[in-house]
């Protein structure tokens, strides 16, 4: 089964909104691994596609997850939430 392009496009738009985002706040520190995740800080925030329908993006430190948001429509308001429990959870 082939990825639907919307599907790719906002994958594509939630990974770079959170770095770019991300890289612009002093107390993120922030890592973009080879393996399409990125570390913010401690925690681990990698999105990944849901039966060919939506976009699902994690939160987690030492492989337990601590959140996981459904993409729906507004890219702004999932980078948001990402980065809003990161930055009020500084310590897993």
């Amino acid at each position: 089964m082939e990825l639907k392009d919307n599907l790719i496009k906002d994958w594509q738009m939630l990974m770079t909104g959170i770095k770019q985002i991300a890289q612009k706040v002093p107390e993120f520190k922030v890592k973009v691994q080879p393996d399409k995740y990125i570390v913010i800080n401690k925690y681990k925030v990698i999105c990944h596609f849901i039966n060919n329908e939506y976009v699902e993006a994690k939160v987690s430190f030492n492989d337990e997850d601590y959140l996981t948001v459904r993409h729906v429509k507004s890219h702004a308001s999932t980078v948001e939430t990402i980065l809003t429990f990161i930055r009020n959870n500084p310590k897993p």
